[in-house]
């Protein structure tokens, strides 16, 4: 019977800690899909900022 339990309580304790990892996972991931986003937004706004100087210079 307490064998029974423990290993029962062994798999909730394993699933719960491969949830935990799976939900790192994911925060980790949407944390750099953020990160990336926001680099690429910043990069384009500095190459269009980049164009618009060198019209003016242009001009």
């Amino acid at each position: 019977m307490f064998k029974k339990t423990f290993v029962k309580a062994r798999h909730i304790n394993e699933s719960f800690v491969i949830y935990r990892c799976s939900m790192i996972n994911i925060s980790s991931l949407t944390f750099f899909i953020l990160i990336t986003l926001q680099w690429l937004r910043t990069f384009r706004s500095f190459a269009i900022d980049k164009q618009s100087i060198y019209q003016s210079w242009k001009n």
